[in-house]
């Protein structure tokens, strides 16, 4: 009888695209790593890496806080590594999580503590005396909050300190001062605050503080985004034997759902329909509110069939062409979802972006979770369907956060889901 996998790492994630982007790192490491809903995780295959998403981004805090506190309650276990994933652009309840999750990790050890790093180099997130930057603009003054009403700062230690959480800040001078240097401020915030928030503008440096981190020899609750994440398995020593195999290529057509508001991802869609090969299929809010009786949603349903049915590839995007509530976005993208999900036998690939639109199409689609394959580019991880009692099993998937990500990203990942040779040799692995 084979023995099953001893899970090594648990991460919980407040969204569907950060919980996947946050575990592909482990994939590279040979980790056998599943990425599930958490309503679905208790029933998960077994895994060295389960990654959940907590599906919290959205949710008052103090119902952000309780589910996080059940999930770990359930999942939670002594001598396994916790990874508490949140937006690198500061959206969402982090200190109200953060602080269930400390006190969930402080259950089984006592003397835990916060280690925190919110930047992701990669994609343009960096911190600075603890607060967030994108693109060298602070995060407050950018499309990401003013387009979602955000208010405040993007300042890590104030946001950790309204959740009733005492905070330092190792700021870069210390990070970049050696390993024994970094490691000895590291230890001395431990020692009397709850959580500590460190600076970073490479991946040198989230490296660094990974390594430094690593070497205290207490507990902590790893935290940040997947800049901090791809750190993780060098500095854990966590490895694994998992033997690769190819990917067949997506033979059917390939469904782009986009229901994120973000100027980034419809300028990737832009880019994606030059190929006059894919039919660009906007909706408009206005069909989605009307619902599965209105006129609208009947031509659109129509129009997906028919390119579907001629092996068309065709992207699915939320209309902009009025202004949106934000507090209207998730029950846009669930409508989006139902609008495709009759055509889920019909596609022989899905690319999703915006955590609420991935999960949110899949559970239209009765999927359970994700198995993942490889990363297409940074924060762009490529999946399987892990299928749920009717749900599709083995479907390729790949998820995006709605701000990630160059001009030509959805074409790369179609050409990716079309050529799985194209994958980095580095992350395939199914």
């Amino acid at each position: 009888m084979a023995t099953k996998p001893r899970r090594k790492l648990l991460i919980v994630a407040d969204d569907l695209s950060g919980a996947a982007d946050c575990a592909i790192p482990c994939v590279a490491a040979g980790l056998k790593t599943l990425v599930t809903l958490g309503e679905t995780a208790a029933a998960a295959p077994a895994a060295e890496v389960l990654s959940l998403d907590a599906d919290t981004r959205r949710l008052a805090p103090h119902e952000a806080a309780a589910r996080t506190s059940a999930l770990l309650a359930d999942l939670g276990a002594a001598g396994q590594l916790w990874f508490k994933k949140f937006d690198s652009t500061l959206r969402g309840n982090i200190g109200a999580e953060l602080a269930a999750a400390l006190a969930a990790q402080r259950g089984f050890a006592p003397q835990a503590f916060a280690l925190i790093a919110p930047a992701f180099p990669a994609t343009g997130r960096q911190t600075r005396g603890g607060q967030q930057y994108l693109h060298g603009v602070k995060v407050e003054e950018t499309e990401v909050w003013k387009r979602e009403g955000i208010t405040g700062r993007a300042h890590m230690p104030s946001l950790l300190e309204e959740a009733g959480l005492r905070t330092d800040v190792v700021g870069l001078e210390s990070v970049r001062a050696g390993p024994q240097a970094l490691r000895a401020a590291l230890a001395r915030a431990a020692e009397s605050h709850d959580a500590v928030v460190c600076d970073a503008e490479s991946d040198e440096d989230l490296g660094a503080i990974a390594q430094a981190a690593a070497g205290l020899g207490r507990p902590a609750l790893w935290a940040g985004a997947a800049g901090l994440a791809r750190q993780l398995p060098l500095a854990l020593g966590l490895s694994g034997a998992v033997e690769e195999a190819a990917m067949a290529p997506v033979e059917g057509p390939i469904l782009f759902v986009v229901g994120s508001m973000s100027g980034v991802s419809h300028q990737q869609v832009a880019w994606l329909i030059e190929d006059e090969s894919v039919l660009n299929l906007p909706i408009a809010p206005q069909i989605l509110r009307g619902g599965e009786g209105s006129e609208g949603w009947r031509a659109a349903q129509a129009a997906l069939a028919a390119a579907l049915d001629a092996g068309q590839d065709v992207a699915v995007q939320l209309g902009l062409e009025e202004q949106v509530n934000v507090g209207e976005g998730l029950l846009l993208c669930h409508a989006l979802a139902r609008l495709v999900a009759p055509f889920a036998a019909r596609i022989g690939g899905l690319f999703s972006t915006g955590g609420e639109t991935a999960r949110a199409v899949l559970v239209a689609f009765g999927a359970a979770g994700l198995r993942l394959v490889g990363e297409i580019e940074p924060g762009v991880p490529l999946s399987v369907t892990e299928g749920g009692a009717s749900g599709p099993h083995g479907l390729a998937v790949i998820t995006k956060a709605g701000a990630f990500g160059q001009p030509e990203t959805m074409v790369r990942c179609r050409a990716v889901l079309r050529r799985p040779a194209l994958l980095h040799a580095s992350y395939r692995n199914a």
